[in-house]
């Protein structure tokens, strides 16, 4: 999306540059008038026929996403980007496969693993989760929210002791807030406990 915006300034030097050529030809013999008329109109129509062709493509978001994937298929948000949409329009398998294929192209994106857990959190996988979570945290250590929900993940796979740690983590680097989630970790630790009983 990008790409195509930022194109437009180095196009107009080009065009610049262009046209002082144009203009050096229109000075010249008629021959030479001729066919800088005649180049300057096939440039107009080879350009009005490219951007007839590229405008589909702005249709609408879905659209414009799934062509940047096909337009630059090793940038790795391209494919980040198009699974965060996919997953919110409920297309779950497509939205994971855009993930890893992201992540297959650029391993070393904190953002990219944390989003991602968050895609599996939300979908009840927190087993899938906690591994994104926890390469997200090799990278970038002080992610305190990435922290927090492989805390949350921790907890709701019953790995209480590793939650525990994660939450003094948090305290410890200055966030005293998530202290307050303690209370309610002891409560489903002592829970699973007396199911277990």
């Amino acid at each position: 999306v990008l790409a195509e915006r930022t194109l437009f300034l180095p196009s107009a030097g080009v065009l610049l540059a262009l046209g002082v050529v144009l203009a050096a030809m229109l000075e010249g013999a008629p021959w030479r008038r001729r066919l800088a008329l005649g180049l300057t109109a096939v440039l107009a129509v080879l350009g009005a026929w490219r951007s007839a062709l590229r405008q589909p493509v702005w249709r609408d978001t879905p659209t414009l996403f799934a062509q940047t994937v096909r337009d630059a298929p090793q940038n790795y948000r391209a494919h980040w980007t198009y699974g965060l949409y996919l997953y919110q329009h409920g297309r779950r398998d497509s939205a994971f496969q855009e993930m890893a294929t992201a992540i297959a192209l650029y391993p070393a994106d904190a953002t990219l693993f944390s989003d991602a857990g968050d895609l599996y959190r939300t979908d009840g996988q927190c087993e899938g989760s906690i591994v994104l979570y926890q390469r997200a945290l090799l990278i970038v250590p002080e992610m305190k929210y990435t922290r927090s929900r492989l805390a949350s993940c921790y907890m709701r796979v019953g790995r209480f002791a590793e939650a525990r740690a994660e939450l003094r983590r948090l305290v410890a680097d200055g966030y005293p807030e998530f202290g307050d989630l303690v209370p309610a970790l002891d409560s489903a630790e002592a829970a699973a406990a007396s199911r277990a009983h």
